[in-house]
């Protein structure tokens, strides 16, 4: 029969994700206490090392932005397909949005800030002039750009720039592109 066939295999595979399932109910519980949330739940059946590797990314996210998960405490967090609001309010993580769409705020604030530094010029990612970059690439380019403009005295007046069409910047780790907040308007 299929169970005589299949079931020293099932046996074996158990056992074997044995270690992995505690470390799920680790992270879940520490997740849970250190959110305050009143559970964590998933709507798939994704396998034992999917659902760990979600919880954490949403460790990582506690660890780097708490700020942003405030509105969790006491509620259920479902993993899921799609992000938003249950009918019955519980958070509803998509996989593929939680850290995703924090990175790409982060981004925003800082690109933000690197504007501000240089009187204005938004900064343009231009991918026809360099090689294709993860989120996370572009990120840390940026951050190293935005540490030595801090580090460093500007030879020239922030608002001075405004004029400026279009301003390359080349570095070690890739190319970075400003464009003037009057060039953007106009294309």
């Amino acid at each position: 029969s299929w169970l005589d066939n299949n079931g020293k295999s099932a046996v074996k595979k158990l056992k074997n994700s044995l270690p992995l399932r505690k470390e799920l109910d680790r992270l879940k519980d520490e997740l849970s206490h250190q959110l305050q949330l009143s559970d964590i739940r998933w709507q798939r059946s994704w396998g034992i090392a999917h659902r760990c590797s979600q919880l954490h990314s949403l460790g990582r996210l506690a660890q780097q932005n708490l700020e942003s998960l405030k509105n969790t405490k006491g509620r259920t967090i479902i993993f899921t397909d799609r992000s938003g609001m249950s009918a019955v309010g519980h958070v509803m993580l998509g996989t593929m949005d939680v850290h995703h769409h924090w990175a790409k705020r982060r981004l925003m604030l800082l690109e933000d800030q690197i504007s501000y530094l240089l009187g204005g010029i938004q900064v343009v990612y231009i991918e026809e002039l360099q090689p294709v970059l993860t989120l996370e690439e572009y990120y840390s380019l940026l951050d190293v750009f935005y540490d030595r403009l801090l580090k460093s005295r500007i030879p020239f007046h922030p608002r001075s720039l405004r004029v400026t069409d279009m301003l390359q910047v080349y570095t070690n780790l890739g190319i970075l592109t400003f464009r003037s907040s009057a060039t953007q308007q106009t294309s």
